[in-house]
């Protein structure tokens, strides 16, 4: 399929709209991605939007930098918390090192980016730190007291002595019968009886508080502020489907991503380590780091993406991957609409910004002056184009009649140029196909 946008403000307007319609009503997936990044890329290079384009992209690189360098304080806030907290414990300091490894040596493959990455691993250093483990060394000794306190045999051993050989006798044993009321007999049942209906009885103990300065305020405040809120990833895709339709910038990223992901040919990076004082390589460290990140984020994406494309579109990536970082047909659509909405706004920016001409009296016609000036063009470039369709008729047009009162509605336009049987073509040429006029194959 040919795309053709005119130059020209009026008609690209038209044509643009009906393009974004024929994407939305494609059957396949395929099909609508194809036409999608056709789109994408005649917009990227088109006279009238290619500025505008440029401006949104700009805008985008800042965004990404100004997240970049807010993760990188959060996570550097947060750790340093828990260095200072385990100052005189060599065990959890190496543990914290091995975090920051993550940083200035990175080995590990995942589809997460880095922030994610280092929040998480600091989560599990919560668990596996003193002020959590301390209950789980405790529980050998509490289950050991608790065989201790419990008969299971229900069995009492009297009168054994030791004997002089160094070992004990053996003895004659009797059975010890438990009260009804005792407590050891009820504890038995609930161990060892599943089909009574108490349950067993919880463990209740004091766990020691986390003390505050430990959680970084800086990581709630990056998460409100660059990730999308909501409980579940259905709620998250629709805030961000609010947020595109309001930001153009937001928008286009979405949009730049999947074109990214499209074109992805290389997905890895040199490996680097970076020794020496943290304040001497904290900014190169960090920035290899979150470039790296960021393209196995796309080749997860990437994955994830020709799954989607196969005649099991069930994807099993989608389970490693972000809600933000997930594609799906139905987001794409709504962001296609907010892309078209923003377009549409610019187009009419630019036409406030064109100077206006001051209309001249001889061009101000009444309506049979404008109908013989349209009869006049129509005939004449058709009589040099016999074979021209009336995309190309209306836009020659549009392009030689003064600015002012003489410009008529394409509808008006086609109106009178069927009236006065204008149009030299064929019966089968004036046909329209399965699609719609402006973007047949």
């Amino acid at each position: 399929m040919t795309i053709y946008l005119p130059e020209n403000i009026i008609s690209f307007r038209q044509v643009f709209d009906e393009f974004c319609d024929h994407i939305i009503q494609s059957e396949t997936d395929k099909v609508f991605y194809t036409r999608f990044f056709q789109l994408i890329n005649r917009l990227h290079k088109h006279p009238l939007l290619e500025a505008y384009i440029v401006e949104l992209e700009n805008e985008l690189k800042k965004q990404q930098q100004e997240f970049s360098i807010a993760a990188l304080e959060a996570v550097e806030d947060y750790w340093g918390r828990l260095w200072k907290y385990h100052r005189h414990n060599l065990k959890y300091r190496k543990e914290l090192v091995k975090i920051k490894r993550l940083i200035t040596s990175p080995n590990e493959f995942s589809y997460s980016p880095l922030y994610i990455r280092i929040l998480k691993k600091l989560m599990e250093f919560h668990i596996n730190s003193r002020f959590c483990s301390s209950i789980l060394y405790e529980v050998p000794i509490l289950f050991r007291k608790a065989l201790s306190d419990l008969h299971f045999a229900s069995l009492q051993l009297n009168h054994i002595y030791p004997s002089r050989k160094g070992y004990f006798t053996k003895r004659k044993t009797k059975r010890y019968k438990m009260n009804k009321k005792d407590k050891r007999r009820i504890l038995h049942k609930k161990i060892f009886n599943p089909e009574t209906k108490e349950h067993h009885v919880l463990f209740k103990r004091f766990v020691e508080r986390l003390p505050d300065a430990l959680f970084s305020p800086k990581t709630i405040e990056f998460e409100q502020k660059f990730f999308p809120s909501g409980q579940n990833n259905f709620e998250k895709r629709q805030y961000m489907q609010i947020i595109a339709e309001d930001s153009p910038v937001f928008c286009w990223g979405k949009i730049l991503f999947l074109k990214q992901c499209s074109l992805m040919k290389e997905p890895f990076l040199a490996r680097k380590s970076f020794v020496g004082p943290w304040a001497l390589i904290r900014d190169k460290a960090w920035q290899y780091a979150f470039e790296r990140g960021e393209i196995e984020v796309l080749l997860g994406a990437k994955i994830s993406f020709g799954q989607k494309q196969t005649l099991d579109p069930n994807s099993s990536m989608d389970g490693f991957l972000l809600c933000e970082h997930q594609i799906h047909r139905k987001d794409y659509e709504k962001y296609l609409y907010s892309l078209r909405n923003h377009i549409q706004v610019q187009l009419f920016k630019l036409e406030n910004m064109q100077p206006k001409v001051e209309s001249d009296p001889k061009l101000v016609l009444s309506g049979t002056l404008k109908e013989a000036f349209v009869i006049n063009l129509a005939s004449k470039y058709w009589k040099a184009h016999p074979l021209a369709k009336l995309d190309e008729v209306f836009e020659d047009y549009c392009l030689n009649c003064p600015k002012g009162k003489l410009l008529l509605s394409r509808y008006r336009w086609e109106q009178i140029v069927r009236e006065r049987k204008l149009d030299p073509r064929p019966k089968d040429a004036k046909k329209r196909g399965p699609g719609k006029k402006t973007l047949q194959n």
